[in-house]
């Protein structure tokens, strides 16, 4: 998987509420996603429709985990199978 992280200091930011605007992007942007909530760490999953797309590269998805910290929120970003 190829992924990448970044660390944002998080006053006041809501893991919960974060997970739940990306998952509205990849909505509004035609993606199919699911997400998940465990022990504050917020996963979030988006994956692309279509017949072509799937018989290309159908099982190829964008995770985003969103892991809370303290006074800071960690997003990784990453694609996989």
């Amino acid at each position: 998987m190829l992924a990448s992280s970044r660390e944002y200091s998080s006053k006041g930011i809501s893991p919960g509420i974060v997970a739940d605007d990306m998952e509205e992007y990849f909505q509004n942007q035609g993606y199919e996603t699911q997400g998940t909530d465990k022990e504050g760490t917020h996963v979030v999953q988006a994956k692309k429709a279509g017949v072509l797309r799937d018989l290309v590269a159908g099982d190829r998805a964008f995770t985003v985990i969103i892991a809370p910290g303290p006074d800071k929120l960690k997003v990784s970003i990453g694609v996989g199978k």
